[in-house]
């Protein structure tokens, strides 16, 4: 008796990891915060507000169309055409780098679990294509430290506005990742437009699947809910 209670405390607890596994596949999901940023935040200067984070660029402010983050279908969200203000107003949009900064360096997400990692989303902001991040690099870890990343893109996101593309609002670019497995996502920024001596993200997010669970663990679930039953049908035969 001890060790089919045993058993269905493992069996139980197998269930609920089983039954709680984060996101759908291909869902959209939003950052839950930046731990990193080695470039820093804009602070006040021509009226703006003086204090600024990053939080703009990861709660859905200035879309035109919201989604539910980790249930939301990634494709089919994207296909609807969801477009970023961009600019007017700016602050509270947004990410914004200090002015007059080295507008380069890491912004660190955590996604809150570890995902599968397909694409990430990026939304402009700029209210010309000056501040736009241009060169990026991404990498993907398991550990908020970084210590054993994994890359998995280098892009160039296009300038907007330029003469062949819309001016505000703006469209999503969509970059194809490499497929990795992680909770952390670095977006290294390696240059910018350089129009306006910042930078601007509009909004991020990111296309992401349940970890896949091993295989051994999917055995031994049915195995142990295999043993359960046949206890439980030994009891009743015992019981009649």
């Amino acid at each position: 008796m001890i060790c089919f209670a045993r058993l269905r405390s493992t069996a139980a607890a197998l269930a609920l990891v089983l039954l709680t596994q984060p996101a759908l596949a291909g869902t959209i999901l939003s950052p839950i915060a930046v731990i990193n940023n080695t470039i820093g935040n804009y602070k006040g200067i021509a009226g703006f507000p003086e204090d600024t984070d990053e939080t703009p660029m990861f709660n859905q402010s200035g879309l035109s169309l919201g989604f539910t983050s980790g249930v939301t279908d990634f494709a089919a969200y994207i296909a609807s055409n969801p477009t970023h203000i961009g600019g007017a107003p700016e602050i509270g949009n947004g990410w914004i780098s200090p002015a007059y900064c080295p507008c380069t360096g890491t912004l660190d997400f955590d996604l809150g679990a570890n995902y599968s990692i397909k694409q990430m989303a990026l939304w402009n902001m700029a209210a010309n294509s000056g501040a736009n991040v241009a060169e990026i690099n991404l990498y993907s870890s398991k550990t908020a430290d970084f210590a054993a990343p994994t890359a998995i893109g280098s892009f160039t996101n296009p300038e907007m506005p330029d003469d062949n593309r819309p001016r505000a609002p703006y469209p999503a670019t969509v970059f194809d990742l490499d497929d990795s497995v992680g909770r952390y996502v670095r977006l290294q920024i390696n240059s910018y437009y350089e129009a306006y001596l910042v930078s601007e993200i509009g909004e991020i997010a990111f296309d992401v699947s349940a970890v896949p669970l091993p295989p051994m663990l999917w055995l031994f679930a049915a195995a142990s809910f295999g043993i359960l039953s046949a206890g439980r049908q030994r009891q009743t035969t015992a019981l009649n």
